[in-house]
C-alpha cells in the first residue's frame, strides 16, 4: 500500500518517494499540446495547484524518468527541456518588506541561478530583462509558472491601502508576459480569487481562463472513480477502525468530502481533506485548520450574510471579483465554501445556483459564522448547550428552546447588540440551528410573503415568525393572516407556529406563542 502524499507539492519528490499519485497527466498533455499557451486556473487553497505547476515543471524540464508508467508516458515523442521561471508568491517576504522589492531581489536570484546580469530600475523591467537573456543564453523560449499569484493581494483585503499598491504592483509585472509573447513557450498561472481583467490582468487578455471549463473540471481533487480506484486499501482500513462494510462507509465519506464541482456534472473530493481523512482515519474538519478565514467571517458578518443553501448569480459574478467592490458570493465561491449546485439558462446565458460542497465545509463555516456572530470563541462552551436545541424541538418544549437561545443572546456584548438588534436576532437563531444540524431555511417565500425561517423534521414543521419590540401574539397572527403554513398542509407532518418576540432593551426573547399548544410564555 502506498503512503499518502499529505501537503506534497513537489512531482518529483512524490514519485521518487513511490507514494501514491492520482494521474492526472492527460490533462497536461492537453494543456502542453494546445495552441493556447497561457493559461489561468482558480481553484481553493489546498486542492493541488502548486502540485500541478510542479508536474508540469518536471514535464518541461524534461524528466522522462518521472513519467514512467502514468498516461503521458507513451504520448510524448520527444522531451525537450526548456528554461522555466517558477514564481511562487507565497514565498515572497512582502511583509517585512514592500512587494516590490521581495519581487526584485526574487528576480535577481532567478537571473542568478541562469548566471545572468539583469538591470532595471523596477520588477517589471527586471522580469523583461531576464526573459530576454536566458532566451539569448539558451535559445530557447521560457516556461513561465506562477502560483498563488493574487496572495499578495489576499494577505491584505484587510488593510485595503496596502492591497491596493500591491495590485498595483503585480498588475505591472503580470503585463510583462504579453508584451513577451515571442519569448515564452508557455505560460500558466493559478491562484484562489479570479480578480477582474481590469484589476490585475488589463493587459494579459489573451489569457485562457480555464477555471470553469468542462475539459478540466475533473483536472484537481479526486473524482469519484479515482477515489475507489487508488485508495481501496486505505479506505478498508477506515471501514475496519468504524467496524463497518466498505460499502457502508462510502456514502459516509461523499456526505463529508465529495460536493465541489465546476460544471455540475464532475464532482470532486478535496484532496488535502481526504488523504488527511484516510490517515487519522477519522472524520473530522482537516481543510479548515490549514486556515481560519478572518477576513471573510468579517465580510459576511458586516453584511448579514448567513444563509448560503441556494444562492444564485450570473457567471461574470462568478468568476470575477476586485479588490474595490469585494463581491463576497464570488468571494465565498473561489474561496470553496460554496460550490454549484445546479446550472439553469436564461437567454443562453448561465445561472448558478451555489450552496455548501459537502458536511465538512458547512460545519465548519457555520462554526467560524457563530463565533464571529455571537463574540463567543469558545465553542466548546456552546455546543453542549445547544445540542439540546434539537431534543427541546423534537419534544415542542418550547420554553427549553427559549431559554437557550437567550443564554446565547447573553454571552453577546451589549454595545454590538444594541446597534444591529433585530439583524443579530435573527441571523444568531438561523446559525446556531443550522449548526447543530436541523434543517432551517430562512426568508421562505409564499404567495402572500415571506415566512422569517421554517423548520423541517421528519415528523413535524415549523413555522417561525420573529419581532421586535412588539408581541408574540402578532408573529402568530401574521404566519396565519399570510398563510405560511398553507404549502405544508400536504406534507402530511404535524406543523406547529411558533411566534418570538424580543425586547431590545432585555436583549432576550421575553415572549413566545407556540400553536397548537394555544399558551402562551411570558418569561422573567
Amino acid at each position: 500500500m502506498k503512503g499518502l502524499p499529505i501537503g506534497q507539492q513537489s512531482f518529483g519528490n512524490l514519485i521518487e518517494s513511490h507514494a501514491l499519485y492520482v494521474d492526472k497527466t492527460s490533462y497536461l498533455h492537453q494543456l502542453v499540446t494546445s495552441p493556447s499557451q497561457y493559461y489561468f486556473l482558480s481553484r481553493p487553497r489546498r486542492f493541488g495547484k502548486s502540485l500541478l505547476l510542479s508536474t508540469l515543471e518536471a514535464y518541461f524540464e524534461g524528466r522522462q524518468e518521472l513519467f514512467e508508467g502514468l498516461w503521458i508516458a507513451d504520448k510524448v515523442t520527444n522531451w525537450e527541456t526548456y528554461p522555466i521561471l517558477f514564481f511562487d508568491m507565497s514565498l515572497l517576504d512582502y511583509h517585512d518588506q514592500t512587494l516590490q522589492y521581495a519581487l526584485t531581489q526574487d528576480l535577481l536570484s532567478k537571473a542568478a541561478d541562469f548566471d545572468v546580469t539583469i538591470k532595471g530600475e523596477n520588477p517589471k523591467d527586471l522580469f523583461v530583462d531576464v526573459i530576454k537573456k536566458i532566451k539569448q543564453k539558451t535559445g530557447k523560449n521560457v516556461v513561465i509558472l506562477i502560483d498563488e499569484y493574487d496572495k499578495p493581494i489576499h494577505d491584505y483585503l484587510d488593510k485595503m491601502s496596502q492591497a491596493e499598491e500591491n495590485r498595483q504592483t503585480l498588475k505591472n509585472f503580470y503585463g510583462v508576459i504579453k508584451s513577451m509573447g515571442k519569448n515564452i513557450r508557455f505560460c500558466f498561472l493559478t491562484g484562489v480569487s479570479r480578480f477582474s481583467k481590469m484589476s490585475v490582468f488589463s493587459d494579459l487578455n489573451h489569457l485562457k481562463d480555464i477555471t470553469l471549463e468542462k475539459d478540466f473540471a475533473g483536472m484537481l481533487g479526486y473524482t469519484q472513480e479515482e477515489l475507489e480506484f487508488y485508495f481501496p486499501a486505505h479506505l478498508e482500513k477506515v471501514a475496519q477502525d468504524y467496524e463497518i462494510t466498505y460499502e457502508e462507509l462510502m456514502p459516509k465519506v461523499k456526505k463529508w468530502y465529495n460536493g465541489y464541482t465546476w460544471d455540475n456534472k464532475t464532482f470532486v473530493y478535496n484532496p488535502f481533506s481526504f488523504m488527511s481523512f484516510c490517515s487519522a482515519r477519522n472524520f473530522y474538519n482537516y481543510w479548515f485548520e490549514t486556515g481560519t478565514p478572518t477576513f471573510l467571517t468579517k465580510l459576511l458578518h458586516q453584511n448579514f450574510e448567513y444563509d448560503f443553501d441556494a444562492l444564485e448569480v450570473e457567471q461574470f459574478g462568478l468568476s470575477s471579483t476586485s479588490i474595490e467592490n469585494i463581491d463576497w458570493k464570488a468571494l465565498l465561491f473561489q474561496t470553496g465554501y460554496i460550490t454549484i449546485k445546479d446550472i439553469r439558462y436564461q437567454n443562453d446565458l448561465p445561472i448558478y445556483t451555489l450552496a455548501y460542497p459537502n458536511k465538512e465545509v458547512r460545519d465548519a463555516l457555520l462554526q467560524y459564522l457563530f463565533m464571529e456572530y455571537s463574540r463567543n470563541y469558545q465553542l466548546s462552551d456552546v455546543k453542549p448547550r445547544a445540542s439540546k436545541l434539537t431534543k427541546a424541538l423534537r419534544e415542542g418544549d418550547m420554553e427549553e428552546f427559549v431559554t437557550i437561545f437567550n443564554v446565547i443572546f447573553a454571552s453577546i456584548p451589549y454595545q454590538i447588540f444594541i446597534e444591529n438588534q433585530e439583524a443579530y436576532y435573527h441571523s444568531l437563531v438561523f446559525i446556531t440551528l443550522q449548526l447543530m444540524g436541523i434543517d432551517i431555511r430562512a426568508e421562505v417565500s409564499q404567495a402572500k410573503g415571506r415566512a422569517d425561517a421554517v423548520i423541517f423534521f421528519e415528523h413535524a414543521i415549523y413555522i417561525l415568525e420573529f419581532k421586535l419590540n412588539e408581541s408574540a401574539e402578532i408573529a402568530i397572527q401574521q404566519i396565519k393572516d399570510k398563510g405560511y403554513a398553507t404549502p405544508y398542509l400536504q406534507a402530511g407532518k404535524e406543523i406547529h407556529l411558533l411566534g418570538l418576540n424580543m425586547t431590545a432593551k432585555d436583549k432576550k426573547i421575553t415572549s413566545f406563542l407556540s400553536e397548537p399548544f394555544e399558551t402562551i410564555k411570558h418569561l422573567k
